[in-house]
């Protein structure tokens, strides 16, 4: 290959390519994204459905949705939620740990 054509070449990977591969990985984000907010909202609903249904039974809810079938996609979407509560639990959650902690004193 000459030098113009390597130039060429060149201009089309950093002008072409390079912004098509930039766009690509921005909707594979977003399409991952959005599939953690489904999961997150399917395991919201059927907790709720639990609360609602249990009449006060603490240990029904997340029985419906222990029991669901989930598409691959879904489920990776539930094991990433639940490793990111684990490694950045909420304000709540670290609320309850002190005062368990406390009360064991």
């Amino acid at each position: 290959m000459n030098a113009q054509d390597g130039a060429v070449y060149d201009g089309i990977l950093r002008n072409v390519m390079a912004p098509a591969n930039h766009e690509s990985i921005f909707i594979k984000d977003l399409e991952g994204l959005n599939n953690l907010v489904r999961a997150a909202e399917l395991q919201f609903q059927a907790s709720k459905k639990d609360a609602v249904d249990s009449g006060g039974d603490g240990n029904a809810v997340g029985q419906t949705f222990s029991k669901m079938s989930l598409d691959k996609r879904t489920s990776l979407g539930v094991v990433t939620l639940n490793a990111i509560s684990e490694a950045f639990p909420s304000e709540y959650v670290q609320q309850l740990e002190q005062k368990l902690k406390s009360m064991l004193k």
